[in-house]
């Protein structure tokens, strides 16, 4: 739309003078440097930070309508910058899979070097297909059809037999090459789309089936023992460490893998902006005695296995969930700027808790969300907040005790963060039981430190869930089953091979 509207002033931004135009160029370049420079993974996007690059461009654009020398065309207009100007559209489809494939296939993020030598490749290409692509149909011919049959040039001078002769021929050779470039360049897009396809489609068929076999013998065998399970990641742990090959079958397959999670969802759940939610009861919904689940995503993922544990014994529950909200008496950095929404959401929770009057309340959270420097300009990393972390979770549970003093209240322990995805992990045809394979994050288990003082010093309870999640190192998978969905939730697969875990610590 900025575009569209530039497009439409194009009249009377012509006719500004020329100072103007200067400054208005140079600002406009001086804006994109700065979106370049600062910008990074952690700015909001989508949000208002796109406006400077945005307005930026459309200064520069406003500013070189018939802009003076001394404007931002003074570098614009190099030859450097003319060439890179000329490949731009071609560059910019290339430089993509150029810096991301090379990334997934290793499994890491590439060196300085390789990310330069991608960025060399991506100028070639982007060159090549400006010469031998975008040219062709740019520049069909110097001759107009009409002038083939005048005999005179665009200036009405005449023009020699010869020289119609072989523009003529130029001409059918452009129009030859049109009608069988594009045809070709469809067929060859059309042609990949449907290899990919039917490739995925077929990979996709034969691991779900496999899956689906692995799971009906997994519950033929009945539920494995919690000391099972813990053997089981001490097993994957090793495997870890000695790089041995992944289980030909995934559980859940790769495909199905960032949809396999269970949380609630609409306005069950808050977004960020949101502070109150719809009340969704769930499991035994006609039942008297009632669980509480509080936090974020990460006491969402345990619903699959809570929602069956609480039908089989006759309990209603009721998700109180907000985005990346601890329930936490302080205030956290969320996403480049404070949340005190969360904190607003958590007071109003436990409000709604109290009316509720639950038997049992259950919370867990995302514990790599960092807390506000006492300033409140910024985060604290997380790792270095640990006191401030247990004051607030400490005076959380001691207001739930004292507005619910007769309520069980339980804290379960978080899980590791991987440096990546878990698909992007597994996805590679180079990955092992070892890739992404790291201890357990210190951050996270600085943090579960903290809830477990919190819990002893309130009369709460803290359950432990490391054990089934991590021995010398926290593996992908275990067994032949994925843990994590992303890279830092569980898949609910795997939560629900805990569901034994969860009765047995929760009481149920």
């Amino acid at each position: 739309s900025v575009g569209a509207l530039l497009a439409l002033a194009a009249g009377g931004i012509g006719r500004l003078p020329a100072a103007v135009k200067g400054v208005a160029s140079w600002a406009g370049l001086l804006a994109i440097a700065v979106a370049v420079l600062t910008f990074d993974s952690a700015t909001p996007f989508p949000g208002w930070h796109a406006a400077l690059p945005v307005l930026g461009a459309a200064l520069v654009l406003g500013g070189g309508i018939d802009g003076p020398r001394t404007g931002a065309r003074l570098l614009l207009d190099t030859r450097p910058m003319r060439f890179v100007g000329n490949i731009s559209y071609s560059l910019y489809l290339w430089h993509w899979p150029l810096l991301i494939l090379p990334s997934a296939y290793v499994v890491r993020d590439l060196g300085l070097l390789e990310r330069l030598l991608a960025l060399g490749a991506s100028v070639v290409l982007a060159w090549a297909s400006y010469r031998w692509v975008e040219t062709p149909f740019h520049h069909p011919a110097k001759t107009a059809p009409n002038d083939l049959k005048t005999g005179a040039g665009p200036d009405g001078s005449a023009v020699s037999r010869a020289h119609l002769r072989d523009t003529a021929r130029a001409h059918r050779r452009s129009v030859a090459r049109s009608l069988l470039l594009w045809p070709a360049a469809v067929a060859m897009v059309l042609g990949s789309v449907g290899g990919v396809w039917a490739y995925d489609a077929g990979r996709n068929s034969e691991a779900s089936e496999a899956a689906t076999a692995l799971t009906k013998v997994a519950a033929s065998t009945g539920l494995v023992t919690p000391q099972q399970l813990v053997a089981d990641v001490a097993r994957a742990s090793a495997l870890a460490r000695d790089n041995a090959p992944l289980p030909e079958a995934l559980v859940p397959a790769l495909p199905d893998l960032f949809g396999d999670i269970t949380h609630p969802m609409g306005t069950c759940s808050a977004s960020r902006e949101a502070l109150t939610i719809d009340i969704c009861p769930s499991g035994d919904t006609r039942a008297s005695r009632t669980i509480v689940l509080w936090g974020d995503s990460h006491i969402g993922m345990w619903m699959r296995p809570l929602e069956q544990l609480a039908k089989e014994r006759g309990y209603k529950i009721v998700p109180f969930t907000k985005a990346s909200c601890v329930p936490l008496d302080e205030v956290e950095w969320y996403r480049g700027k404070a949340y005190p929404e969360c904190r607003k959401f958590g007071q109003w929770s436990l409000e709604q808790i109290a009316r509720i009057k639950p038997d049992h309340i259950i919370i867990s959270g995302y514990l790599g969300t960092p807390l506000v420097n006492e300033a409140g300009t910024g985060p604290v990393p997380v790792g270095e907040d640990s006191e401030r972390f247990t004051a607030g979770a400490k005076r959380m549970l001691s207001k739930v005790h004292s507005r619910l003093p007769d309520t069980k209240v339980t804290v379960l322990s978080d899980v590791s963060i991987l440096e990546q995805d878990a698909g992007k992990c597994l996805g590679s045809k180079r990955a092992t039981m070892g890739t992404c394979v790291k201890p357990m994050s210190s951050a996270v288990a600085s943090r579960n430190g903290g809830w477990k003082a919190a819990t002893a010093a309130t009369g709460a309870r803290y359950v432990d869930l490391l054990p089934y999640f991590c021995a010398e190192t926290c593996p992908v998978v275990v067994g032949n089953t994925i843990v994590y969905r992303d890279s830092n939730h569980i898949t609910s697969t795997y939560a629900q091979r805990l569901k034994p875990v969860l009765g047995k610590e929760l009481g149920l």
